[in-house]
């Protein structure tokens, strides 16, 4: 049986390379350094796709999954849901994300990088 996440957040698109509900993906990921500029998802495939962005700020975004993960460089502020507060991760830090809208924002020189678990998870009702 696949997990089940709040059903109030948009949703990614089913083609972004996530896992279907009840299956599982571990790999690292990446992100440009802060002086490549701010990540955003305001244009492009991902903005454009039903469902994604649930409000109006455009670096917000979700995910149909419960991620498990492990900062291995860079630094960055992470913040769920709008309004909410802002956490800098830094080497070490570990973080769980359980289908909540959150932004990025690298505030490092080096790009972040991390290693992430990530179960495909479905909407609650």
């Amino acid at each position: 049986m696949a997990p089940v996440i709040p059903s109030d957040v948009g949703s990614f698109p089913a083609d972004a390379n996530f896992p279907p509900a009840g299956r599982i993906k571990f790999g690292k990921a990446w992100l440009a350094p802060a002086s490549e500029g701010e990540l955003s998802f305001a244009t492009g495939p991902v903005a454009d796709s039903d469902g994604f962005n649930a409000g109006a700020d455009p670096r917000f975004h979700a995910t149909d999954t419960l991620d498990f993960a492990v900062v291995l460089q860079g630094e960055v502020e992470l913040q769920l849901q709008p309004g909410g507060p802002v956490e800098t991760l830094r080497q070490g830090s570990c973080f769980v994300l359980t289908g909540v809208q959150h932004y990025w924002r690298v505030t490092s020189d080096e790009p972040l990088v991390f290693n992430m678990f990530t179960v495909g998870a479905t909407r609650g009702a």
